[in-house]
């Protein structure tokens, strides 16, 4: 350990003295300029929320960086392919916060079925028109597009209470949900989830025909925002009521800024006090094997 230095792009507050016990081996820095170009054994820990979140490639061309432990789950953040050609191993964090995302997410699911973003626009006066007329959740049909850790958790509580619960992945699971290709899946589905990581791959997955293959009663759930597919076409389908209802999060953006039964809020869904504190925890048993 004594040859290793470990850089660390976050806030002194966010491990709350955690490291320690690496001192004096640990520079807390905010960019790139503070990195020494030095003999020296290097370990990046990177938070995006504190750093940026587009990682510096700058950062890569210094010598003996031995790894990179990012702060996240995700990692579209980081130029993994150039990673991969200069060696150098990159971590994040996994499921420290599915059950966060994953009640989130059904939360979105509810307010879509109950009309909240309609009602309040309407500032909940009471008003018994077509218009406000709700849907029971009970019994219907939900489609999962990624069967991962957040997928999986969706599947379960839906499964919970009362939905039939499909599925696709790229390799199927052994699991007790059925199997569906993306055509049927998109088409017989009463919600469709998109439960995908962001990435190069991800992002061709769910194309336009697969969203214009959704019934009207349809309500579309996005884990990845609007950057799992194309948000323009899913808002022209909420305008023209090919589409029951719509779930996303977006920075700085709510249900005041979108027309119809689009229920958004800011990107909340991680930020419970159970899924920060596991994550720090996580983030430290990580950093403490790597060394």
């Amino acid at each position: 350990m004594k040859d290793i230095k470990l850089y660390c792009f976050a806030e002194k507050e966010t491990f709350e003295n955690k490291l320690d016990f690496i001192y004096p081996n640990l520079i807390w820095l905010k960019n790139e300029y503070g990195l020494l170009d030095n003999n020296f054994n290097k370990l990046i820990i990177y938070d995006p929320d504190y750093a940026g979140w587009e990682f510096p490639n700058q950062i890569l061309k210094y010598k003996n960086i031995k790894g990179i432990c990012l702060g996240t789950t995700s990692k579209n953040y980081i130029d993994e392919d150039l990673c991969k050609k200069l060696d150098i191993p990159v971590f994040n964090i996994p499921k420290y916060s599915t059950d966060s995302v994953a009640e989130y997410m059904i939360m979105l699911m509810f307010a879509i079925a109950k009309k909240i973003p309609l009602q309040m626009k309407n500032n909940f006066k009471q008003d018994f028109d077509d218009k406000y007329t709700q849907i029971q959740l009970v019994g219907k049909n939900v489609g999962i597009v990624g069967l991962g850790n957040i997928g999986l958790r969706f599947a379960d509580i839906c499964n919970g209470i009362g939905m039939n619960v499909s599925y696709w992945n790229r390799t199927k699971k052994d699991t007790k949900y059925q199997y569906k290709d993306l055509k049927n899946l998109f088409s017989e589905s009463d919600v469709v989830f998109v439960a995908l990581q962001i990435n190069k791959e991800t992002q061709k997955i769910v194309t336009n025909d697969l969203l214009k293959a959704m019934k009207d009663s349809t309500i579309l759930l996005s884990v990845g925002g609007t950057n799992l597919f194309d948000h323009n076409l899913v808002m022209k389908l909420i305008q023209e009521k090919k589409l029951f209802g719509y779930g996303l999060e977006i920075e700085d953006r709510g249900v005041f800024d979108f027309t119809g039964n689009v229920m958004v809020t800011s990107e909340y869904a991680w930020f419970t006090k159970e899924s920060q504190q596991k994550r720090i925890e996580l983030w430290v048993e990580i950093i403490k094997s790597l060394l």
